[in-house]
């Protein structure tokens, strides 16, 4: 039965991968297997699908599944990710994060040494990502804004390039971001969403980025000059970029706040600075909304009423995030769940850790399906629905802080995949906008994409 076992799940995964790799929509993969496993589970078993809680018919289970997942997601982790996405849209749209960018940016003007700027270039990325948690609306905003400074300062377009390329996809944490919420969201973490940024992803990140720019450097130092070589820098002296003007923003400057306010609120109220005062993440993110709403009525010029409408385009955002993010996680959880009735990821991971759940072994575990998502991520171009896949397995292997300690190895180490991937939205941009090809830039982003994954899966193994 064992084998069995193992034979439904792999297969069960098989067709996730190739699926959402042939562009059939995720979320309809997911239900569907998901569904299909609970039905043939049992049916084998004799059992019903809602157990003792059931309705007295098989078949109004199975539909019964969809709404009870529904119902508890949505309450829970699914408001989450889908106020967070309303959120970045309206400050999206009141330019609000332009705004930061472009003033997060400036001081990279002052440093004259090309390989120097290219480092502080990732490291202001990594911290602007926190903020802005879409790597495609990061990577069109880079390359307004950061992608011209390189230039000017002599960097070369082709190492430009890979540079917004890593720096978008790279430090996707924080309470507002999809990959940490979705995959805490499979499991039980045993902390808030907040908790977890603060307590492993920021040092896991923070630790990557000591090791990941320095050899970001030296890679694209090695490529430049072999690009000189082959004489290909001239190809790429056309290339020119306009940054984005400050004043066509239309908005005050201190409207670079507004971004930041969530996570502000998330950091100071927790257990590091005021911890008698708990905050939800969506609290923390409808006080950030209502707070922008009123600065943008109050500060900018122009209709009253379009400036009041306005405060609109937040609930559209809601209604978006519900159809896409939201419902990603629902079709997620139900996979989940008919993964577990097939019992074979059980099988796999007790075979491996022992059954647990602690241990050298469930790190080890973790790593290897932390470099198979990013394997996934890579030949898709997918990072949210891979990720739901993948941290099902992590969430059978661990719970508390163990199951913490592997999704911050799985996010911060495979979710920079996106950068390597040469079908990504972010790497297609990028190419499009220098007019570079794609496996040329890739070169440039494999070696410190795969550096950074096993790097990071080593610094969440030792330092947790």
């Amino acid at each position: 039965m064992g084998f069995l076992q193992v034979l439904g799940v792999v297969i069960m995964f098989t067709i996730l991968i190739v699926a959402i790799a042939k562009n059939y929509k995720p979320t309809m993969v997911l239900l569907l297997l998901g569904l299909f496993a609970i039905t043939v589970m049992n049916l084998i078993n004799g059992t019903l699908p809602r157990g003792d809680d059931t309705s007295g018919s098989f078949v109004i289970d199975i539909f019964d599944v969809i709404r009870q997942t529904f119902s508890t997601q949505l309450a829970g982790t699914a408001l989450i990710i889908i106020s967070a996405i309303a959120f970045v849209n309206f400050m999206d749209h009141l330019k609000a994060s332009s705004m930061l960018c472009i003033i997060a940016s400036k001081p990279l003007r002052h440093v004259k040494s090309p390989f120097l700027l290219v480092g502080a270039s990732l490291l202001l990325m990594a911290c602007i990502n926190l903020f802005i948690p879409s790597a495609a609306g990061r990577m069109a905003l880079y390359m307004s804004t950061i992608f011209p400074i390189l230039l000017a300062s002599k960097v070369s377009p082709a190492t430009a390039a890979a540079t917004m390329m890593i720096g978008a996809t790279n430090a996707s944490i924080g309470p507002s971001a999809n990959l940490p919420t979705l995959a805490l969201g499979l499991g039980e973490p045993g902390i808030s969403v907040a908790e977890h940024f603060l307590y492993y992803d920021v040092i896991t990140e923070g630790l990557l980025m000591v090791f990941l720019i320095p050899i970001f450097c030296f890679v694209q130092n090695r490529f430049d000059k072999s690009d000189k070589l082959k004489g290909l820098t001239e190809s790429d002296a056309n290339i020119k970029a306009d940054i984005l003007d400050i004043n066509s923003l239309g908005i005050p400057k201190w409207f670079a706040i507004l971004p930041t306010v969530p996570l502000l609120l998330c950091v100071i109220f927790s257990p590091l600075i005021i911890n008698w005062i708990p905050i939800t993440v969506p609290t923390a993110l409808y006080t950030g909304f209502l707070l922008a709403f009123f600065c943008n009525l109050i500060f900018v010029k122009g209709s009253k009423k379009k400036l009041f409408n306005d405060g609109h385009k937040f609930f559209e955002a809601v209604g978006e995030g519900l159809g896409t993010i939201g419902v990603m996680l629902v079709c997620a959880n139900i996979f989940s769940a008919g993964v577990s009735q097939v019992g074979g990821l059980n099988v796999i991971i007790n075979s491996i850790t022992g059954g647990t759940g602690e241990g050298v072994m469930v790190l080890v575990a973790g790593g290897f399906i932390t470099a198979m998502y990013f394997l996934s991520a890579t030949v898709t171009g997918v990072a949210t629905a891979n990720i739901a896949a993948f941290a099902t397995m992590l969430a059978g292997m661990a719970t508390g802080g163990k199951f913490s300690q592997l999704v911050s190895m799985m996010v911060v180490g495979g979710g920079m995949a996106i950068g390597v991937s040469p079908i990504s939205g972010v790497t297609i941009l990028a190419s499009g906008k220098t007019g570079i090809d794609i496996p040329r830039l890739v070169k440039r982003t494999i070696i410190p994409g795969i550096s950074g994954m096993i790097i990071a899966i080593l610094i969440a193994a030792i330092v947790h």
